[in-house]
């Protein structure tokens, strides 16, 4: 307990906050909950019981050591809980950045796909349209499966906690049910299956952008400098993405080549057009100067 204080102490001196502070705090808590007095009796009891000669002491002792070890246990499980749940919702966060990105890539072939069928019916175009239509209804679906999961399990979590660390996990399910996300997901893997390529991408970049304001909700708050730190990263490499990509329009204006192949550059761009945002959202608060250049 006096190493947490120390911990939190030197959290706070240095005007850092967030999740992880939370979390300590909500240990020390718990921790101090469980005074020395109280270990020290399950102890004496325990060897009051094992010295005494007394058999109906020695059960008596025995039993009250019991109830006080299961006191103790109580506390300790409930911090075990809370370590448990933090974890939880770490890798909950994870995911649904990593859907926020699929769901990206998705809302780009489809735009693409729009454009390549000039807004016609997809399964009744070319053959390369019909399958890009089916690749993308198939990914969508995956994508509305693995919501469902994510939610349920964030639901059943959330519901758990209470307190200081419940208060952005409860405001990301609260986000969750009011955006409908289930609904908007589910609407755009119909929308694929019946090539209704404009409501599908609408329902698509809708459903990123919440995932993406899931994903914030519930990570651990970070400061500044490590959040731009990590921005700094993933824009190197949206960077080096872009540069294969200038190299490749400037061979493709050289060339003339087919027009598929431009349609995949076109593709591609946007993806990274779609990164680029996501990154610029993550740090507009923090850094409105280096936001604007980023873009």
């Amino acid at each position: 307990g006096a190493q947490l204080d120390i911990i939190i102490d030197e959290y706070e001196r240095n005007g850092l906050s967030g999740d992880d502070v939370s979390v300590l705090k909500a240990i020390r808590s718990v921790l101090g909950e469980l005074t020395q007095e109280e270990i020290r009796k399950v102890i004496t009891l325990l060897q009051s019981a094992r010295n005494t000669t007394d058999p109906s002491k020695s059960s008596e002792n025995t039993l009250n050591a019991y109830a006080g070890q299961k006191s103790i246990i109580v506390q300790l499980r409930h911090l075990l809980l809370e370590y448990e749940r933090q974890q939880i919702l770490r890798e909950i966060a994870r995911r649904f950045r990593a859907l926020a990105r699929r769901q990206g890539v998705n809302m780009s072939e489809t735009v693409a796909l729009y454009k390549a069928t000039l807004g016609r019916d997809a399964r009744r175009s070319k053959e390369s349209h019909r399958i890009s239509l089916q690749l993308q209804a198939t990914e969508q679906s995956t994508i509305h499966a693995e919501t469902s999961i994510l939610l349920k399990k964030l639901y059943e979590v959330v519901g758990k906690m209470d307190g200081l660390p419940a208060e952005k996990p409860r405001a990301a399910v609260a986000r969750a049910k009011e955006s409908e996300l289930g609904t908007i997901v589910a609407n755009a893997t119909e929308d694929l299956k019946e090539s209704r390529l404009t409501s599908a991408a609408g329902n698509e970049q809708r459903a990123r952008d919440i995932f993406v304001e899931l994903s914030r909700l519930l990570r651990p708050d970070r400061d500044a400098m490590t959040t731009l730190k990590e921005a700094l990263k993933e824009l190197q490499k949206t960077m080096v993405k872009q540069e294969v990509l200038v190299e490749e329009t400037k061979q493709l204006a050289a060339t003339k080549k087919d027009e598929d192949l431009r349609d995949e550059v076109e593709k591609r761009q946007m993806q990274v057009v779609d990164e680029t945002a996501m990154i610029s959202e993550d740090i507009a608060e923090l850094a409105p100067i280096a936001d604007r250049k980023s873009t």
